[in-house]
């Protein structure tokens, strides 16, 4: 049974895209420097030989890696990867004997690094604290040394083990021992150990046989700063008094063991812990063999050692796994019996992890027990599982661009390119294909992301393995029951809620994941009233199984279901299970510390830790649900119970959703939500850690379906903040909008759909957006009801946020006429003419029934205004005229010149217009003219002054527009006035007589026959006279 969970804890999992560390390189050489992006992200993809940290005095930690062959040591904060400095280290040669010649340490606000490099120098480095934390600080010249303190080209070293700030010791190959005492702030003082190893190594350099090597440490740790025990590669456990530099005495731990089972250390490495007096050890034994010891002092005060017990491993004996790394701690919350210490071990075969823990029951270590871990991440398990395939590729696209780190998908990309894979996604076929090919390469180098190298305790408590990529961390989680029940489904147990979820889980498993996608979704769309809300809870599940589940499932399924669950009360573990598991009555936000600034490894694996709880706790919810609908409950019984598993559900999805979309910014959103500081928490204990995830699980499930601040963090940046100008910020709403906004709003909520369709409108998607803008009376049930983040937009008189136009409108007497003006003119400003016009109709419409409320006259104006602008732009003349002709009250002689004037010069428009008021004019049938005095001499004005010699066709529309408004007498003088100028035409002239004689003949009473040219009256016969002249 598994009591740890791993989590993945990559620091760039939260990095925003724009957010880089501030990466340094070092050289001893003095050229140090800062990067490039792209060195920055080809940097975090580099493989690493060996991987640890260290805490500091400040209760920070530090990481540190080797890579590029044991050459480049990289150095970074644990909660400051991203914010904080990268300092990459380039070693003049390669370390000697890989990481084990490496040591670094705290001491006097500087972290110190010792190494001894191949080629035999010793090489030390002190950095300040504030450098690689803050990077405050300049280095100056002396913050590396290279020392010669031996001949280590001689006698060559193997380990090398720090025991004071000032005095270290060197482990040689040859087995001997070599002190190094700082004697000044330049010089190393060697100091050979009392052992014959020395003599050992001159003989067999002068010597041509082999002589009997004394065996070489493998591990070496210091006790009570004053002695050192190593463990030698033939299992000898050595003590030495580091005041004397004596050897106490030497153990043989293979004494106990058959010869035929002995063999030699293949590696160093941390073989061999203390824990206060008690010591363990790794011997490569069988399948490994873990030795118990006891340091004590005899009654002259002389170290000895003392053998307790020998636990052998608990591996298969067909296994390959190597050991790794161990940890011995003060024992862990792991719901057993009894402990009295806890040795944490780590193991790999390959690329592949395992972590145990031995429990030691009591303090004479006769009784133990093995701990399992689940090795894999909810997040892994799932991949494997499948679960990220979907008939839609842009949620599979999704669901594995959330599943993995940027730099994972990055490399992956890279990989295909490298081997030209090159995948056309012009079908939603090839998409599949291309996505399922990229998840196949990322499961691979995920594996590979997540190599352990070594562990570290983290605040002396939590277990966090070091990996092998840089960034890339584990951590283990102690389980909660609820944890402990999912991860162990497929054992035995008394509990019967974890039988109830066997049953469940057993007959879930028949169904396809899209069947259990369709189901998911209707249980969906009862929460948000897709589904009708005038059915019952029960008619709405059983619509859901005829619609998904009959005649698709196995009827031999159902009554095995059917018969397990017969002996369960349902309603009971029900209630247990919301009581118990989902929501805890008992967490605060006092039981956990709140971090001042943030911290960046707390965060991520608190985040990833929370997706996977509510992820558990969906998949448990979905089959409690999924039985529901499958069997014929008594629902009046269970109906205020499925209501509130639905809704859970409901929220459950909408995190999930948002999580996948953006993590970073979901993880700010629940810090505002849930810590005192808006910045999370810092972890610190298991204990915590286990009460802020359940706190944090209380607050999401606690959350009103409207408006949750989740999603309004979400709405305020994909939607509010995504229009600058008139341009998207960037595309990303449209995945929020598919995948968040959409699927979960609440129907007919007035909240909802009003933010539906902002989004619907940032999308680009204007029709829909429109329908949903104009679906209720917003500008008068929405003043009291905004979110925080519209209320204050709307609060804000120097607000540039699109919106702020909108929502300000609503607190105006004449908010519906304003408020539909304002959306006429976002979607004039976006170039959608026919929505803009339906709106500003609209305002107009409101306008005109709201008699009562006086309105303003520059609104007046401007909505008429916009009103015209959208006529000519669809060229309806009709309706352009009736405005112009009907608004003197709104429109000011000078706005209606300068429209006519428009509509009559410009070449767009001046032929239909005119001809539409003509025939306007002709087929007016009410008493009166069709223009007022004031726009008939607006128009005749423009079409006068737009007469141009030898045009005719300018003449004749001043002439029609005179005819057609019943001034035939001007109409007259305007052929005249063109009949003067034609001295030559001898056919324009006739033209012209007959059309004045004509219209003056139209004339009953004699006298008034006659037209004026300047001050002179001509009479119609003298007209005649001259045209019978010309003739």
């Amino acid at each position: 049974m598994t009591h740890l969970s791993k989590i993945d804890a990559n620091l760039l999992q939260l990095r925003k895209a724009k957010d880089y560390s501030n990466v340094v390189n070092l050289r001893l050489d003095g050229s140090d420097q800062n990067i490039s992006k792209e060195q920055i992200q080809s940097n975090s993809m580099v493989d690493v030989d060996y991987s640890s940290s260290i805490e500091l005095s400040n209760g920070e930690y530090v990481c540190y890696q080797l890579s590029a062959n044991y050459r480049l040591l990289t150095i970074y904060s644990l909660s400051a990867a991203i914010s904080g400095t990268t300092i990459n280290i380039h070693l003049p040669d390669e370390s000697m004997n890989k990481h084990h010649t490496l040591t670094i340490f705290e001491i006097g606000g500087s972290v110190q690094i010792n190494v001894i490099l191949k080629e035999g120098s010793y090489l030390t480095m002190t950095l300040p604290v504030d450098y690689i934390l803050n990077n405050v600080n300049e280095l100056d010249q002396s913050w590396f040394t290279i020392k010669t303190p031996y001949d280590f080209q001689v006698r060559v070293p193997h380990l090398l083990c720090v025991v004071s700030a000032d005095f270290s010791v060197v482990c040689l190959e040859d087995g001997g021992l070599l002190g190094l005492k700082a004697s000044n702030d330049i010089d190393l003082e060697p100091i050979l150990f009392n052992d014959n190893s020395y003599l050992q190594s001159i003989t067999r350099i002068f010597s041509r046989k082999n002589a009997q090597v004394s065996g070489k440490a493998v591990t070496c740790a210091v006790f009570e700063e004053k002695y050192l025990v190593i463990l030698t590669e033939q299992a000898h456990l050595k003590l030495w008094d580091l005041a004397t530099f004596s050897l106490i005495e030497t153990h043989d731990l293979s004494s106990e063991f058959e010869t035929s089972e002995i063999r030699r250390y293949d590696t160093a490495g941390n073989l061999l812990v203390i824990y206060q007096n008690i010591i363990t050890t790794f011997l490569p034994y069988k399948n490994g063999v873990f030795q118990i010891g006891r340091l004590s002092f005899d009654s002259n005060g002389i170290l000895r050692y003392t053998s307790i017990s020998t636990i052998p491993a608990n591996l298969s004996s067909s296994s390959l796994w190597s050991f790794t790394d161990m940890k011995l701690i003060r024992p862990l919350d792991l719901n057993v019996n009894a402990a009295y210490l806890n040795l944490v071990l780590l193991w790999k075969c390959g690329a592949v992890n395992k972590l145990q823990i031995l429990n030691f029951v009591n303090d004479e270590f006769q009784e133990y027990q093995w701990i399992e871990a689940t090795n894999k991440s909810l997040n892994d398990i799932e991949s494997e599982m499948g679960k990220d395939l979907s008939e839609d590729s842009d949620f599979t696209s999704l669901n594995i661009k959330s599943r993995y780190a940027p730099e994972l998908l990055q490399e992956a990309e890279t990989l295909f390119a490298k081997n030209q894979i090159i995948i056309a996604m012009n079908t939603e076929k090839s998409k599949k294909e291309y996505l399922a090919n990229l998840e196949t390469i990322l499961k691979d180098l995920k594996n590979k992301y997540d190599e352990a190298s070594s562990i570290t305790i983290y605040k002396n408590e939590i277990i966090m393995v070091n990996c092998l990529k840089k960034y890339n961390h584990s951590v283990y989680k102690i389980n909660s029951t609820f944890e402990d029940i999912f991860y162990n489904i497929g054992l035995e147990a008394d509990d019967e809620l974890c039988r109830y979820w066997k049953v469940l889980n057993r007959f879930s498993s028949t169904l396809s994941e899209e069947t259990i996608r369709k189901i998911s979704d209707e249980f969906i769309n009862i929460v948000t009233g897709e589904t009708s809300k005038s059915m019952s809870v029960g008619e709405k599940l059983s619509a859901i199984f005829k619609s998904t589940l009959q005649g698709r499932v196995g009827v031999s399924d159902i009554e095995t279901l059917f018969k397990d669950m017969s002996s369960m009360n349902i309603v009971n573990i029900m209630n247990e299970l919301i009581d118990r598991y989902l929501i805890s009555h008992s967490v605060h936000n006092d039981d956990f510390v709140n971090a001042i600034v943030f911290d960046e490894f707390s965060a991520v694996v608190c985040a990833q830790s929370i997706h996977q709880l509510i992820v558990m706790q969906k998949r448990l919810l979905f089959e409690i649900l999924l039985s529901v609908v499958v069997l014929d409950f008594e629902y009046s019984i269970l109906e205020s119970k499925l209501n509130e598993f639905l809704e859970i559900y409901y929220k459950q999805t909408l995190f999930i959703r948002l999580y996948k979309l953006n993590a970073p910014l979901l993880v700010n959103g629940l810090n505002s939500e849930t810590s005192n500081y808006n910045v999370g928490i810092k972890l610190t204990s298991y204990a915590e850690w286990s009460s802020y995830l359940q706190f944090v699980v209380n607050t999401i499930y606690k959350f009103a379906l409207e408006s949750n601040p989740l999603f309004l963090r979400f709405f305020d940046i994909y939607t509010i903040k995504n229009i600058k100008g008139k341009e998207r910020v960037w595309t990303e709403t449209d995945k929020f909008l598919q995948f968040v906004q959409y699927p979960l709003y609440q129907r007919d909520s007035i909240i909802d759909e009003f933010m539906l369709a902002m989004t619907l409108f940032t999308s680009q998607n204007y029709e829909k957006s429109f329908d949903f803008f104009m679906k209720h009376d917003y500008a008068t049930q929405l003043k009291n009801k905004l979110p925080q983040c519209l209320t204050d937009i709307a609060m804000d008189s120097n607000s540039k946020s699109i919106w702020s136009s909108i929502l300000t409108s609503f607190d105006v007497s004449h908010n519906r006429s304003l408020y539909a003006y304002k959306l006429a003119l976002l979607y004039f400003e976006r170039n959608s003419m026919a929505l803009s016009l339906k709106a500003i109709k609209k305002s107009i419409g409101y306008s005109m029934k709201e008699t009562e409320i006086t309105l303003p006259a520059d609104f007046l104006e401007d909505q008429h205004r916009l009103h015209l602008d959208l006529l000519m732009y669809f060229n309806m003349f009709s309706e352009v005229l009736d405005v112009l002709r009907l608004s003197h009250d709104i429109l000011s002689v000078n706005t209606r010149e300068l429209y006519f004037t428009t509509l009559l010069n410009d070449a767009r428009f001046k032929e239909p217009f005119f001809t539409t008021v003509l025939n306007s004019c002709n087929s007016f049938k009410e008493s009166g003219l069709f223009f007022r005095s004031e726009d008939f001499k607006v128009i005749d004005d423009i079409l006068l002054s737009n007469m141009e010699f030898p045009n005719w066709l300018s003449c004749k529309k001043l002439y029609s527009f005179r005819m057609a408004n019943k001034h035939e007498r001007a109409a007259a003088e305007a052929i005249l006035q063109y009949l003067l100028q034609c001295e030559n035409n001898l056919q324009e002239k006739r033209k012209c007589y007959l059309i004045i004689i004509n219209v003056l003949s139209t004339f009953e009473d004699p006298s008034d026959q006659w037209i004026l040219n300047g001050n002179s009256v001509i009479m119609l016969p003298e007209l005649r006279r001259e045209l019978q002249e010309f003739n």
